[in-house]
């Protein structure tokens, strides 16, 4: 092994030494997603990625949103005012036979919703990446011994696949049953129960 080459092997080393150590020094980049996600609290991702010697954080908030609508309003405020109108007609007479006003049904959607996307620059120094966002400066702090990152006392975790798809699912099941024990006022009912996904917005 001449000089020549072996000074070649030992940058190559040192290059491939240096790029894995820049890698795992690299604490912060990734997708992030609150630990306490679901069970009626927000989902909230945090899309951070290296820029130059800073890094751009792309936070996400997401949750289900819920709408009414009164299924067959029409045909039960048309018979309530046939019923009135029978009645003043034999206000003097023999009771009417009235007719019978149908049960309420009220149709829930459930819409998975988020509030935009909130872009923020931040400057990494050891374990804290201070972000500047429009509340002025803040610090995301990252937890060695379990992986995770602080942010206003809320913990991050590494987001895994399929996280928001299994999240969404339970709490499809959470409202469900939450409608099926909701004291409803009488003669009123669940009708049909919906979840979607908001329209993405068109760029």
């Amino acid at each position: 092994m001449n000089k020549s080459f072996r000074t070649a092997a030992i940058l190559v080393l040192f290059t491939v030494a240096v790029l894995a150590a820049g890698c795992g020094s690299d604490k912060f980049s990734g997708k992030w997603i609150n630990a306490d996600a679901g069970s009626g609290n927000p989902v909230i991702e945090l899309n951070i990625t290296k820029n130059g010697t800073g890094y751009i954080i792309t936070e996400t908030e997401s949750h289900y949103a819920k709408s009414t609508v009164f299924a067959n309003e029409k045909e039960v405020e048309r018979i309530k005012r046939e019923n009135d109108d029978l009645y003043m007609k034999h206000l003097f007479q023999a009771k009417p036979q009235m007719q019978e006003v149908p049960v309420s049904l009220y149709d829930y959607t459930f819409t998975w919703t988020n509030q935009g996307d909130k872009k923020m620059t931040g400057i990494a120094k050891d374990n804290r990446l201070t972000i500047d966002n429009s509340l002025g400066m803040a610090q995301i702090t990252y937890v060695e011994k379990d992986d995770t990152l602080l942010l206003d006392n809320r913990t991050f975790r590494k987001e895994k696949d399929k996280d928001i798809e299994n999240i969404k699912s339970k709490e499809q099941q959470k409202l469900r049953k939450e409608l099926e024990t909701m004291k409803v006022m009488p003669g009123t009912k669940v009708n049909k129960v919906t979840f979607v996904d908001a329209p993405t917005a068109k760029k």
